[in-house]
C-alpha cells in the first residue's frame, strides 16, 4: 500500500478491473424521455427509421409566419405524400410547429402517431396553450422614465 493512500483506493490495485452495476441499479432503470418526446423529434426518428438514413438539415422544412390569428406553419419533406399544415393558428411557433409535426405523423406514420402518449397528442393539438412571453420586469435604473 502507498504512503499516505486510504483503504479501498487505488493503492491496491487488487480489484478485477470490470465495473458492473449490482442489483440496485439494475432494477432502477429510468424510462428513456421517448415517451414525452415531442412529435418534431418524432417525426425526425420516424424517417430516419423508413428510410435507414441520416435526417439531413433542411431534408424536413418546416415554413413558419406570424399573421394576425397568431403561427402557423408547414412542414414539408421530399419523402412525404404532401405538405401538412398546422390545424389552426398557434401563439408561438413553436407550437405552431409542433401542431404542423403531428398532422404529418398522423397521416404519415399513423401506426406510431397512434402509439404515442395522450399527454403528448395533447400538447400538439392545444394551439392556445403556450403563455404569452411575459414582460419584462422594471429595474431600478430605468424606472424613472416611466
Amino acid at each position: 500500500m502507498m504512503k499516505g493512500a486510504v483503504k479501498g483506493q487505488w493503492a491496491g490495485g487488487k480489484g478485477k478491473g470490470k465495473l458492473q452495476p449490482g442489483p440496485a441499479q439494475q432494477q432502477n432503470k429510468v424510462e428513456p424521455p421517448a415517451s414525452v418526446e415531442p412529435f418534431r423529434s418524432r417525426l425526425k426518428r420516424a424517417m430516419q427509421q423508413k428510410y435507414k438514413t441520416e435526417v439531413e438539415k433542411d431534408w424536413i422544412l418546416y415554413l413558419t409566419e406570424k399573421d394576425e390569428d397568431g403561427w402557423n406553419s408547414i412542414v414539408q419533406c421530399d419523402k412525404f405524400n404532401l405538405p401538412y399544415a398546422s390545424e389552426g393558428p398557434a401563439l408561438n411557433s413553436k407550437q405552431a410547429e409542433e401542431n404542423a409535426a403531428a398532422v404529418a405523423m398522423k397521416a404519415e406514420f399513423p401506426a406510431l402517431y397512434n402509439s404515442a402518449p395522450k399527454a403528448v397528442k395533447d400538447t400538439a393539438a392545444d394551439l392556445q396553450k403556450w403563455s404569452e412571453p411575459k414582460e419584462k420586469k422594471k429595474t431600478r435604473r430605468n424606472s424613472w422614465l416611466d
